[in-house]
């Protein structure tokens, strides 16, 4: 049996059919320490980009939304401007010597269509503080007008002996492993948070580009030419990043910024925030080997981390709110991070001609086995459960010892072909071409 976790739903045709356009600028300063060994560098990127949806929503299509934890993200908007974005990216670089420095960068944004009114004039929304023909704050913050802060983290490089060694201290993203384009299949999956909208809208995305970074102390050691060794710890637990409730091409409206309720065929279910894992428990460790009898890098790892996009969803059944011929009914829902999830792997790359080809086999034991959410009109199954907590005497669910959903065993397979072209008639400066295969079933 093969699974694959994802917060996402498809996404239909009708959504999809828009085009983007985009424009940016840079400007870098470099600051004259009067020290040719000490530089200060802070770089500034503008980028402006705008969507156009080509289509009205598809009236099928709204009406299959009706029940299901989706919707919004196709109702909010008509044929015309989707987005309307300026977005800043700051990154400032300190480094003395070569050897140590810090680095702070964040990005800010701002997309008009968010502080207005939008298209959906159904009366039906996921929306409980606001009508359906408006952005609730949560998403009109999120995607309207937000900042963040990405890397700030200082670094030092140096021998320990004769022993050559790094350290990072701060907000700082670490990948292992050897995927490329989906990190959910590897490793990789364990280091972090993920932007998922990015991951689902660049084509072509990379593991480096939207794994996001969290606040961690990472080192490297290479005791000889021919053997490296890395290991991390995280000091808080940080979620991945979702597109926000009703926002263009957002696929769910029960997780991320902006959501409220989960919109069932009898009444609103309100949303009562998160379970989640503790803040410490998350760490990595890896073990990078080239032999002498072959053109190979060798790798061995092992994590232990915690889910960062929802597990499962708790359906909170009590009084009070009946569903017909029953005198109890759904009072909330509440979304579901689980907890202490151990991985373990190793890995193998190489160059055969003009391909560099890597495989990486990995295992992971205490995983959930949900299968993911997606839409559904009913109260249990595709990542929903009925918790009765909150009914007189019922059971205590949790996310660790206690859960409502089953936790086994997963193996998970990573195949990468990178193919260099040279040159040519076609490609002047010459080009390649990625490809990435996953497999992963339980066990």
């Amino acid at each position: 049996m093969t699974i694959q976790k994802s917060v996402m739903v498809v996404r239909q045709s009708a959504i999809a059919a828009a085009v983007a356009l985009a424009c940016s600028g840079a400007q870098a300063f470099e600051f004259d320490t009067g020290e040719s060994d000490f530089k200060i560098r802070w770089d500034n990127t503008l980028k402006y980009s705008t969507i156009y949806r080509l289509e009205n929503p598809d009236s099928a299509q709204l009406a299959r939304y009706v029940g299901s934890p989706a919707g919004d993200g196709d109702r909010n908007f008509k044929r015309g401007i989707a987005s309307n974005r300026v977005d800043l990216l700051s990154e400032f670089d300190v480094v003395h010597a070569g050897n140590k420095g810090l680095r702070i960068s964040g990005t800010g944004w701002y997309d008009d269509v968010y502080h207005h009114g939008n298209d959906n004039t159904t009366g039906l929304s996921h929306n409980l503080s606001t009508g359906s023909n408006q952005f609730n704050s949560g998403t009109r913050k999120a995607v309207g007008n937000d900042a963040k802060l990405l890397d700030a983290f200082v670094f030092l490089k140096g021998d320990i002996g004769a022993m050559p060694s790094s350290v990072r201290v701060g907000r700082h993203a670490v990948i292992y492993g050897e995927t490329l384009m989906s990190g959910a299949n590897g490793i990789a999956a364990a280091q972090g948070p993920v932007d998922i909208v990015k991951a689902a809208t660049v084509p072509g995305a990379q593991v480096k580009e939207f794994l996001l970074p969290t606040n961690q102390i990472s080192a490297t050691f290479q005791p000889t030419d021919k053997i490296s060794l890395g290991g991390y710890y995280q000091f808080k637990w940080e979620k991945s990043s979702f597109f926000p409730a009703g926002s263009f091409l957002s696929p769910n409206d029960v997780v991320g910024p902006g959501a409220e309720s989960f919109l069932d065929l009898f009444h609103p279910i309100p949303a009562t925030g998160d379970l989640t894992p503790r803040k410490g428990g998350q760490w990595g460790t890896q073990l990078r080997y080239k032999p002498d009898w072959a053109d190979l890098e060798l790798g061995l790892y092992a994590a232990n981390y915690h889910d960062k996009t929802p597990s499962a969803i708790y359906t909170n059944v009590g009084m009070g709110t009946p569903i017909p011929p029953g005198p109890v009914g759904p009072v909330s829902y509440t979304r579901v991070y689980h907890q202490d999830i151990l991985t373990y792997g190793t890995s193998a790359s190489t160059v055969l001609g003009s391909d560099n080809v890597s495989i990486e086999a990995s295992m992971r034991e205490n995983v959930p086995l949900t299968g993911g959410l997606c839409p559904t009109t009913s109260l249990t199954g595709c990542g929903y459960f009925v918790n009765t907590t909150h009914l007189l005497g019922g059971p205590v669910y949790d996310n660790r010892d206690h859960p409502l959903y089953a936790v086994g065993k997963t193996s998970h397979l990573t195949l990468v072909d990178i193919h260099i072209f040279q040159p040519n008639a076609i490609m002047k400066d010459g080009g390649s071409v990625a490809v990435q295969y996953d497999w992963h079933q339980v066990n």
